[in-house]
């Protein structure tokens, strides 16, 4: 064509070389970011997972507790104000017997 250089192919292989640093260099980052990013989200997990193993302990030691003899009916008594009607009817019993 007339009006148009050709170039030597030499020429090309600068800018080739600068697209492959660069394309290299972004991948590299992008890599590094996703990295930071997943290394993150597993801390996050993991503090998640020790909070959670906190509360199932927690909640643990609540059922333990409430198995006990005795728990439920000194927590009605306690948080509901309920009474046992057993329990004021053999005092009352035992009243009676030692009035007499």
């Amino acid at each position: 064509m007339p009006g148009r250089e050709r170039r030597p192919a030499g020429s090309r292989l600068p800018v080739l070389i600068l697209v492959a640093l660069v394309s290299f260099t972004t991948a590299y980052i992008w890599t590094k970011v996703q990295l930071t990013k997943t290394l993150r989200q597993v801390e996050t997990a993991q503090a998640r997972i020790r909070s959670l193993e906190e509360e199932r302990d927690k909640l643990m030691a609540a059922i333990s507790m409430n198995k006990k003899p005795g728990a439920i009916r000194e927590r009605a008594q306690r948080e509901l104000g309920m009474i046992d009607p057993g329990a004021d009817q053999a005092k009352t019993a035992a009243e009676h017997v030692h009035a007499h």
